[in-house]
């Protein structure tokens, strides 16, 4: 279970990175946002938790639950690199997958999140090692560093 904290952790810390703002010398300036599903909590529909996002990190070797809502009673399907697993939403409108574990892979995959109505689509994700995403973190903090004398 720790382990698994840590992983969402990881994750929610790398989206922050890659979604952040950039600080240019004349004031904040944000970053796209075109990759970016922004929705409340919970929204009207099928939406995903908005700790899952288009250019995230997964650890490799590990199961991955997915969740978010949809209308009670409907139908989702979630895809990622060859693996397909399917929910109903409950009466809270909550729905979850796990998908099972990825290898690394070097080309980024996409997530597809398919309900009734709806499709969400996250490109760009990894799955990589701890280590390598302990080392992305590493780097994202000297980047961040060096922009701020």
């Amino acid at each position: 279970m720790l382990h698994r904290r840590v992983a969402i952790h990881l994750i929610s810390l790398l989206g922050l990175f890659f979604q952040g703002t950039l600080n240019a010398q004349d004031g904040s300036q944000k970053m796209p946002r075109e990759d970016v599903i922004d929705s409340p909590a919970i929204a009207e529909g099928l939406c995903v938790s908005n700790v899952f996002q288009a250019n995230m990190v997964l650890q490799r070797d590990k199961p991955v639950a997915i969740w978010g809502w949809a209308e009670t009673g409907e139908n989702v399907i979630v895809t990622m690199n060859g693996a397909e697993q399917a929910a109903i939403a409950n009466n809270d409108r909550l729905w979850q997958v796990t998908l099972p574990a990825m290898p690394a892979n070097s080309a980024p995959q996409t997530l597809t999140i398919l309900g009734t109505n709806k499709t969400l689509t996250l490109k760009q994700i990894q799955a990589l090692r701890q280590q390598d995403v302990e080392r992305s973190l590493r780097n994202a903090e000297v980047l961040k560093s060096t922009e701020h004398p």
